[in-house]
């Protein structure tokens, strides 16, 4: 359960590179998740899912980032379509047993998920390349009753849905906060609780 919420998180919030520099023989295979420096936990976890005891990094003030470079790792994410330049050429998400498809959400949520009020009232959203929204629209639409479509819109590379309203609002944070026994990027679930509040 626990590895199909940080696939879903790097679907959202990760990236594969494969690049060969001058001189070498042999292509580079990176994988990278970077947060922002009070995030350095949530980077701890994935580390300890991945067996990898190399050092968190620290690449401009206040971030952190965790950089692997492991070819089978790569493209074994590669194969499951986290493939380099995702932003940009879109995603196809794997086929998962139905069990695993909540994790895969909340990951996928807790990379690019957002829960906020404006002048429209409560509002929930997910963004990210191109088919990873679509499909959490999908499931959300499929699995959360009484759900209208929202809005979906396309900023650049990437895709956009959110849902407006005191009573949509608050039935998919619930969905989003469902207890998979997966660890949360806290600050993501802080936000949906506080949004949930001020539903109620």
């Amino acid at each position: 359960m626990e590895m199909s919420y940080w696939l879903g998180f790097t679907f959202s919030d990760g990236c594969t590179f494969t690049r060969k520099r001058a001189g070498q023989k042999h292509e580079e295979h990176l994988y990278q998740v970077k947060l922002r420096r009070s995030d350095e936990q949530h980077l701890e976890r994935l580390k300890k899912v991945l067996g990898y005891t190399g050092p968190i990094r620290y690449p401009v003030e206040d971030s952190a980032a965790l950089c692997i470079y492991d070819t089978g790792l790569v493209q074994d994410l590669i194969g499951l379509g986290v493939v380099p330049r995702k932003t940009h050429v879109g995603v196809s998400i794997p086929k998962m047993e139905d069990r695993y498809k909540l994790a895969f959400f909340q990951g996928a949520y807790d990379g690019n998920g957002s829960a906020s009020t404006d002048a429209n009232g409560p509002k929930v959203s997910i963004s990210g390349p191109k088919g990873l929204p679509e499909w959490c629209f999908s499931l959300i639409m499929l699995e959360v009753p009484e759900i209208k479509t929202g809005s979906a819109s396309q900023h650049g590379p990437m895709s956009l849905h959110c849902w407006h309203g005191k009573y949509q609002v608050p039935r998919i944070i619930k969905y989003v906060l469902k207890d998979t026994g997966v660890p949360r990027l806290e600050r993501v679930v802080a936000r949906c609780r506080r949004v949930l509040e001020v539903c109620h």
